[in-house]
């Protein structure tokens, strides 16, 4: 039986800028996100943090703290995060 996932949307970067995330959290171990981004999708695990979830691939770490979290999306760039925020279920 396959594991549940917990799904949750997120709204990344500025406005008039923003693009779409949908994190898949699997929590049984390996605890790991599968995070999908313009049809494409990412395996993430998670990582060690002080504080929150953090979750990376070599080219990607996406940092959650309660409803808001950051993406990097090459880690390799050093560009700076993106900033996410949950995003209201759609009915």
């Amino acid at each position: 039986m396959a594991e549940p996932a917990i799904r949750a949307e997120y709204r990344c970067g500025e406005p008039g800028e923003e693009r779409l995330a949908t994190a898949l959290f699997f929590p049984l171990e390996p605890r790991q996100v599968v995070l999908i981004v313009d049809g494409q999708a990412e395996r993430l695990l998670q990582a060690r943090s002080a504080s929150g979830a953090r979750y990376s691939s070599q080219s990607q770490e996406f940092w959650v703290k309660g409803r808001e979290a950051s993406w990097i999306r090459s880690a390799a760039t050093s560009e700076q995060p993106l900033p996410c925020v949950v995003t209201p279920a759609s009915p």
